[in-house]
């Protein structure tokens, strides 16, 4: 099925539900202006099918304008600017919309989508339930359904979701990808022959369903201990995935050795610590995605006087305010440096003030995006007293993990073993340079040493941050707090080891990530 057919079937569930919602909103109304209101919602609709998005708005706000109680329109406006990411405008479009019709099952799912980029998974789990209700078979809503419940940390429940989905429609490939991320498949069980028959019908699958299921077959194969099939799988999945991918690997090189000679060592810029927000509330839990940064912030958030709030998108917003080109950070005039030193502490302020937001007044708030390991010289300059813990994995397992996952978002560089490779090589020099700069500046932890004695890792995590010892550090995936991560199922059990040396089950098959690689093996 194409995506303009999904997307006028998605519509058509509100006008299917509540055929004659519209008749009953502008009842009482002139014929003329209800003619002129008709006319508007129904140019609205097939402007927003065929994304022509501006004659969609156009068409939504001149209904608006005649009569401002129709819930379609707000739904059309709500539904746009969920899609370009303006997430307040979003809220309040769809708000509208289910005050006027509150039993919209399209409009219930794409709130509940709302719901969750905004952190409140319970709310989110309630107007995808209501959705379902109204619409048992909104396979859409039902898996949405169970990624709610898998970010709680309810993963039976969600395989039960996604299983559900996956037989009302068999097509759709994210359910399949879902339901192997939240644990393995048990032999001879309904799931595993649910993902015999997906392999069966990819060649009907739309490309982004094939790229899920392709993953999903990668992940339940290696579960059944045959990785080469597996392998396959993934290998499918990121070809068809960096076809679709606008990215230039060239660039970000470019961009990260630049840094450098933003950044340089041994400048006075380094010992200019009293320049930038003084707060000491920041932890940055940083490094490659996939080397253990959700395990340390689990085992972090499970301690009285933390509070894990994800991966946060502040630090990478910050950066589009202030100029990176230049080679040194500070101004060589004085005339301008202090300009720029108040710009550096406005934007630290600024930051502090969103964790605070976050954790009120505990001592730590931690943000885990593993990619702010790009950003450790302006980190120490927006905020010179933050902790900074440092995630290190095997070079070849950390590549090989990033691969087997279908992100999503961004992440262009993992669907290609040569490209993967070298983005490790471009975080591994510029850790080295962050390490020169800062010789005692941040904490590295490995991720195999973590696996192997997590008490002491864990101890060692605590007494860098100044935080007395508590056992609950150690049941870590007994803490209640949603996780959004790739590793969400991971940090929900105790720690385990199966996933140390999982490269050296492959042999050849990695062969072009080791030439890469063979540098730093």
């Amino acid at each position: 099925m194409n995506r303009a057919l999904r997307r006028k079937q998605t519509v058509g569930k509100n006008r299917k539900k509540k055929g004659n919602a519209l008749s009953n909103q502008i009842a009482g109304l002139p014929e003329e202006k209800k003619r002129q209101v008709i006319l508007f919602v129904e140019q609205a609709k097939k402007a927003y099918l065929e994304k022509r998005y501006p004659d969609a708005e156009k068409y939504s706000k001149a209904a608006l304008t005649l009569h401002p109680k129709l819930a379609e329109p707000y739904h059309i406006l709500g539904s746009m600017a969920l899609h370009f990411k303006f997430y307040q405008e979003a809220g309040h479009y769809l708000e509208q919309a289910l005050k006027i019709n509150p039993e919209l099952p399209v409009t219930l799912n794409n709130y509940g989508i709302y719901l969750r980029i905004q952190e409140r998974h319970e709310e989110a789990l309630k107007y995808f339930s209501k959705a379902t209700l109204i619409e048992p078979k909104y396979h859409d809503a039902i898996n949405n359904k169970g990624a709610a419940l898998a970010v709680l940390g309810r993963m039976e429940q969600a395989q039960a979701q996604y299983e559900k989905a996956a037989k009302i429609k068999p097509l759709f490939g994210k359910a399949y990808n879902n339901l192997v991320l939240a644990g393995k498949i048990k032999p001879g069980s309904s799931q595993e022959k649910l993902l015999e028959k997906a392999e069966a019908l990819l060649p009907m699958m739309e490309p982004v369903d094939q790229i899920n299921t392709h993953f999903a077959l990668g992940k339940f194969y290696e579960d059944k201990g045959n990785y080469e099939t597996g392998f396959s799988h993934f290998l499918k999945a990121n070809k068809l995935q960096f076809q679709t991918r606008k990215f230039s690997m060239d660039e970000t090189e470019k961009v990260m050795k630049n840094t450098e000679l933003v950044f340089p060592a041994k400048e006075k810029w380094v010992e200019k610590t009293d320049v930038g927000c003084q707060s000491s509330q920041p932890l940055f839990i940083l490094g490659m995605p996939r080397s253990g940064t959700t395990l340390v912030e689990q085992i972090l958030s499970s301690h009285s006087k933390v509070h894990g709030a994800g991966e946060l998108r502040l630090m990478a917003n910050t950066i589009d305010n202030i100029d990176l080109t230049n080679k040194g950070f500070y101004p060589k005039g004085s005339d301008d440096l202090a300009a720029f030193e108040k710009q550096v502490n406005k934007l630290g302020t600024s930051y502090a003030d969103e964790m605070r937001k976050l954790g009120g007044n505990i001592r730590y708030v931690t943000d885990k995006m593993p990619h702010n390991f790009r950003y450790i010289g302006l980190i120490h300059a927006m905020l010179p007293n933050a902790k900074i813990i440092h995630c290190r994995r095997h070079p070849v397992d950390v590549c090989l993990s990033n691969f087997r996952i279908l992100f999503m978002e961004g992440m262009e560089y993992t669907y290609d073993l040569t490209e993967m490779g070298r983005y490790y090589m471009a975080y591994d020099r510029i850790m080295a340079h962050w390490e020169k700069v800062f010789p005692d500046k941040f904490l590295t932890v490995q991720y195999e040493d973590t696996v192997a004695d997590i008490e002491q890792q864990a101890r060692r995590i605590l007494n860098y941050c100044d935080l007395d010892w508590e056992e609950k550090c150690l049941e870590f995936h007994k803490t209640k707090r949603s996780v959004h991560t790739a590793s969400s199922s991971q940090v929900r059990r105790p720690i385990y080891k199966d996933s140390v040396g999982r490269y050296e089950r492959y042999g050849d098959l990695l062969k072009p990530l080791l030439e890469v690689l063979s540098p730093v093996l």
